[in-house]
């Protein structure tokens, strides 16, 4: 498995160079250059659609100032999360997404790759004999998406007091 080192955000529109303002809405692309992965982030105002060449975006809200902090959940709160989704099949890809953060994270490792031209799926293992089979299914749509993001994003994290 490959990783990049994606940077946080750069708190400035990359088409304008203005600075982003607190609770200001704000869509994040991913370009490559070579063999690196390039972070650009526009101001909504900006924002024309994914540039060339990107791999990937998002839309996100820049914090503001009085913003509680948040913090991501402990990695066995979210592997006991991944298995109590199992037979939810609606909540399919929200499961997928979680295995590949387990996955970068470390938590899991892949047991079984997807097949390059078969069904979608692949396998992940948490301990020595405790594989997990992990379907994949992309968002039917852009929409569906950000609901996907918002969603996953409120799973993981708490607000801290």
């Amino acid at each position: 498995m490959m990783e990049f080192d994606v940077k946080r955000c750069t708190r400035r529109c990359a088409a304008t160079d203005r600075e982003l303002e607190p609770n200001e809405w704000f869509y994040s692309a991913l370009v490559r250059d070579g063999a690196d992965l390039v972070r650009l982030d526009y101001a909504e105002a900006a924002w024309q659609g994914p540039p060339s060449g990107a791999v990937g975006s998002w839309k996100s809200r820049m914090p503001s100032a009085q913003a509680k902090q948040v913090k991501l959940a402990p990695n066995e709160v979210l592997l006991e999360l991944l298995s109590e989704l199992e037979g939810a099949t609606e909540k399919r890809e929200l499961r997928f997404l979680l295995a590949l953060m387990l996955l970068r994270r470390r938590v899991v490792t892949l047991v079984e790759p997807r097949p390059e031209d078969g069904p979608e799926w692949m396998v992940v293992q948490s301990g020595k004999d405790d594989p997990l089979r992990i379907e994949v299914a992309e968002p039917a749509s852009a929409a569906h998406a950000e609901q996907l993001q918002e969603e996953f994003a409120q799973l993981l994290y708490a607000e801290q007091e």
